[in-house]
């Protein structure tokens, strides 16, 4: 049986009427390259990919992440350095971050684009 919100909920939430369950205020750094593990595990790497010379599947759901953040956040790039790959831009980007909210922007966006990418 599914769980609805209902537009009361919804509305409750939106005024403020029902506080939030979880709390976000920091991710502890082994929390974060935890998170990185299993989004390598998920998602792949260039080495563990299998591709007939384009680009890996894993190589373009890092890139489509890569500028989706880059498009939001208003900047060129995650990394300073000029060859970084996507993967590394993205999330050593994540593994940096002050602003936890980015970390969870990425964590979101990341799991989007798996669930885009392997809907069957």
């Amino acid at each position: 049986m599914a769980i609805f919100e209902l537009f009361s909920s919804r509305q409750k939430k939106a005024r403020g009427d029902v506080p939030d369950v979880y709390q976000y205020k920091e991710i502890p750094n082994k929390l974060r390259v935890q998170i990185v593990h299993v989004i390598k595990a998920t998602v792949g790497t260039r080495e563990n990919d299998s591709h007939y010379g384009g680009p890996t599947v894993s190589e373009v759901i890092y890139k489509r992440i890569h500028e989706t953040l880059c498009k939001e956040y208003g900047v060129f790039s995650l990394s300073k350095q000029q060859y970084v790959s996507d993967f590394e831009a993205v999330y050593n980007y994540f593994l940096n971050a002050e602003n936890f909210e980015e970390c969870l922007d990425i964590i979101e966006l990341t799991f989007k684009y798996v669930e885009l990418q392997y809907k069957t």
